[in-house]
């Protein structure tokens, strides 16, 4: 079978099988009105299904975001560890001192993410191209284990 990448946007629609493509055009094209919309989910999920997305197939790995303008695009991705995987809990990094924080809407609550956990359009429409294509992290930004860093408040 071929993967699928399952999309929960982060305006409450119901799931649905979205492509690397279109999911680049809405990030180059939708605004954080959208991507970090307050009342709402306030980040975006991607789920990869390597055997397609049916009721008991696999899906391996998911990778949520939320993008705040001037900042940039934040993911997280991570492989739950009752799969019988290797485990990953990661989020995205441009580099840079883990100091500024930037407020994002996240599950109906306010949260508090390190500025430089953000990465600019064109490297997050490879996160997702990758995510997409193989279900892995990018090799496009530094991922950065979460388990390790500080609470930023």
């Amino acid at each position: 079978m071929t993967p699928e990448v399952i999309y929960s946007d982060p305006i409450g629609s119901a799931f649905r099988r979205v492509s690397a493509e279109e999911l680049a055009e809405l990030m180059a094209g939708r605004g954080e009105d959208y991507w970090n919309a307050a009342g709402e989910a306030g980040f975006a999920g991607l789920t990869f299904c390597p055997d397609g997305w049916t009721d008991d197939g696999p899906q391996t790995a998911r990778l949520d975001f939320t993008m705040k303008s001037g900042v940039g695009f934040h993911f997280y991705y991570y492989v739950a560890a009752n799969l019988g995987l290797p485990t990953a809990d990661l989020l995205s990094s441009r580099g840079g001192p883990l100091g500024d924080v930037v407020e994002v809407n996240w599950a109906g609550e306010k949260r508090k993410i390190y500025r430089s956990l953000f990465v600019p359009l064109e490297a997050a429409q490879k996160v997702v191209r990758a995510f997409c294509a193989t279900g892995e992290p990018s090799d496009a930004v530094l991922w950065l284990d979460c388990r390790t860093l500080p609470d930023p408040g």
